[in-house]
């Protein structure tokens, strides 16, 4: 990962954790392995019902009693992070290609598919 991408990534990581806070998913105070056995993350959100890495999902995630949220960022064409699994929209929108040769402008275009299962 270049070091952009590095800064980005600890951004989005900053950007979950006000998340978990502002949803009422705060880890344990005390650092005891034992009470982290009880946390809960839900992978790309609450992807089973909501399209996943959205913010429906989030909030998916959150009503199904998730303690946090696991979430993928890729880079646009004009270097905006967006929150996609996939290097391409091909699965999860409307689209086809590489999400880092379309602008965000574009990437907003498309139409988000709900591609669980």
């Amino acid at each position: 990962m270049h070091w952009p991408g590095r800064i980005v990534a600890v951004y989005f990581v900053l950007i979950a954790i006000g998340f978990a806070v502002r949803f009422g998913c705060a880890l344990p105070e005390s650092p005891d392995p034992a009470k982290f056995s009880n946390l809960v993350f839900a992978h790309r959100g609450g992807s089973e019902n909501a399209p996943e890495n959205t913010m429906a999902a989030i909030l998916q995630a959150k009503k199904d009693g998730a303690s946090g949220v696991e979430i993928d960022v890729m880079l646009s064409k004009d270097d905006v992070p967006v929150v996609i699994h996939d290097e391409t929209v091909d699965r999860t929108t409307n689209g086809k290609g590489l999400v880092r040769d379309f602008t965000f402008s574009e990437l907003q275009g498309l139409k988000i598919v709900n591609s669980s299962g």
